[in-house]
């Protein structure tokens, strides 16, 4: 009896016999199917008095990946803000280069607002047409307080950390959840000005399901080892930024985590779906934040 693998073998040597054979008289073309670019959509608003950016680019061929001109240029982009009624405000987005698209400067985020994206002018499938595109979202609410963070030296507290042995750094939280709604929160962390966890594959997040309107007092978030990857040592200066995200993006971001995060080329895989309209990649985040820090003694 012949096996699978056996099967599998006979075939790939009859394949290749085959396209030895007719090449000693005509070339051999092997088309690898093409995907159809799409778009890619990267942007966010918070709460931050700040130019927000809005990165628009298409994907590109695996097996031909031309990264020179991925960015989308000459795209009409804006925001509008919605306090869910009649009142509406138009933010602009500018042109900046290479898909790199701005608001002003002094547009910043409100929580329990609804922003929507809206993209056009845009012919990511060059038949002549231009598409349009969109994504809402809500900002939530972030922590009533957000009082101060703190560090503590010795071994790893609980109930994240507990029974990891020091000596290390405990860096803990204090502040107040706000009742009567369910939070998914994501923290960032810098070290000396240093990001430590800046992109979103590396984010810590919690649900505030056990905590729900409760006061956090100094719960250990982060934990240094003296021997780990990252020590830590006495006038360090650590800054904390706790955000409130959305359940879909907390979802987007859980997705991204599995499958291992986003490829080289092009955008996120198609089958993590994110908030944009028509088939576009990617996601307009919308999240609400507050800061603190605190110096190693």
């Amino acid at each position: 009896m012949v096996s699978r693998l056996d099967y599998r073998n006979i075939f790939a040597a009859l394949l290749a016999f085959a396209l030895a054979g007719s090449s000693c008289t005509e070339p051999v073309d092997i088309d690898l199917n093409s995907i159809s670019p799409r778009l890619v959509v990267d942007g966010s608003v918070t709460p931050d008095t700040t130019a927000h950016r809005l990165l628009l680019t298409r994907t590109t061929d695996y097996y031909n990946p031309d990264i020179s001109n991925l960015g989308i240029i000459g795209a009409m982009v804006y925001v509008i803000e919605s306090d869910g009624g009649e009142n509406e405000h138009v933010i602009p987005y500018h042109e900046v280069t290479g898909g790199l698209y701005v608001s002003d400067s002094d547009f910043f985020g409100t929580e329990g607002k609804v922003y929507t994206l809206h993209i056009s002018n845009v012919d990511i499938d060059q038949d002549g047409e231009t598409e349009e595109y969109t994504a809402s979202e809500t900002m939530p609410y972030v922590f009533a307080r957000f009082d101060s963070i703190s560090a503590f030296y010795g071994e790893g507290l609980g109930p994240i950390f507990d029974g990891r042995p020091g000596p290390g750094w405990n860096i803990r939280l204090y502040g107040q959840d706000p009742p009567g709604t369910r939070e998914f929160y994501g923290f960032m962390l810098t070290i000396n000005d240093t990001s430590f966890d800046a992109h979103l594959l590396e984010m810590f997040r919690i649900s505030d399901e056990i905590i729900q309107g409760a006061y956090i007092a100094g719960i250990a978030l982060y934990y240094f080892m003296d021997n780990g990857r990252r020590p830590l040592k006495q006038g360090d200066i650590i800054k904390m930024e706790g955000i409130s995200i959305t359940e879909k993006f907390n979802t987007y971001i859980t997705m991204l985590q599995n499958i291992g995060g986003i490829p080289l080329f092009g955008g996120p895989p198609s089958n993590v779906k994110g908030n944009v309209s028509g088939g576009a990649l990617g996601y307009f985040s919308v999240y609400s934040n507050r800061r603190a820090q605190t110096v190693l003694r």
